[in-house]
């Protein structure tokens, strides 16, 4: 396992935000092998995925 990160943990809270790792991974547009990959710590997202989680943040946090 990886190293906790701000990646980790803002893709962690989006994870849950929106109702799991599945579900994030739609939201995002990508497999869930890399959003795995992601909230262990064994890879980093790219900037704009990464953004589009903390949007994703911010949209859940104002309903």
């Amino acid at each position: 396992m990886g190293k906790p990160s701000v990646y980790t943990d803002a893709l962690t809270r989006a994870a849950i935000a929106v109702g799991g790792e599945a579900r994030l991974a739609a939201a995002l547009r990508v497999r869930v092998k890399l959003v795995r990959q992601w909230l262990a710590g064994t890879a980093y997202p790219p900037t704009k995925i990464y953004q589009k989680a903390l949007d994703l943040l911010i949209s859940v946090g104002r309903h």
